[in-house]
């Protein structure tokens, strides 16, 4: 049985001051609570994914943005997987809302953020570690309420495929 998992980054510098987009993503590293998510990950990773046995097949795969990188990086240190960076699961595009400033609405429809990591999974035959953003996380896998820092979401692939790659 194949499996992907998702993983929202741990905490940085921008969520810390309550701002999570527009940030640079240079000032966007980890603060030391994140330090300490990614740190408390790794110690609960490796028996994750060995319910399903990952082997060496497995793919760790992080967007662009550091924040998850450091992540993925602190998580899988003693794993030896090499982390594939790859923008398709990079954060998701957003813009102040017009009726108040202060709020962010996402301008990538549902489609188009499931046909980019629809092309991630495609591109990996076997099971797959991705870490990436809360807002993507939220569109693939709506759950009303607001993903955490470091917050992993375990799939069956053919499930994932089948229900949230739709």
């Amino acid at each position: 049985m194949s499996s992907i998992i998702l993983i929202r980054h741990g905490e940085c510098l921008a969520n810390a001051d309550s701002k999570y987009f527009d940030v640079p993503d240079y000032a966007n590293i980890l603060t030391p609570k994140g330090v300490d998510q990614a740190l408390a990950l790794q110690k609960t990773l490796p028996s994750i994914m060995n319910e399903d046995k990952f082997g060496t097949h497995t793919t760790v795969i992080a967007s662009k943005h550091r924040r998850t990188q450091l992540t993925a990086e602190i998580a899988t240190f003693s794993m030896g997987y090499p982390i594939v960076v790859d923008s398709r699961v990079n954060e998701c595009f957003h813009k102040p809302s017009e009726e108040d400033p202060e709020e962010f609405v996402n301008v990538e429809s549902r489609q188009f953020v499931v046909d980019r990591v629809k092309r991630v999974v495609d591109a990996h035959e076997f099971d797959l570690v991705i870490f990436c953003h809360g807002v993507l996380m939220d569109v693939l896998d709506p759950r009303g309420y607001r993903v955490y820092n470091c917050e992993v979401r375990k799939y069956d692939r053919q499930d994932f495929i089948e229900r949230i790659l739709k």
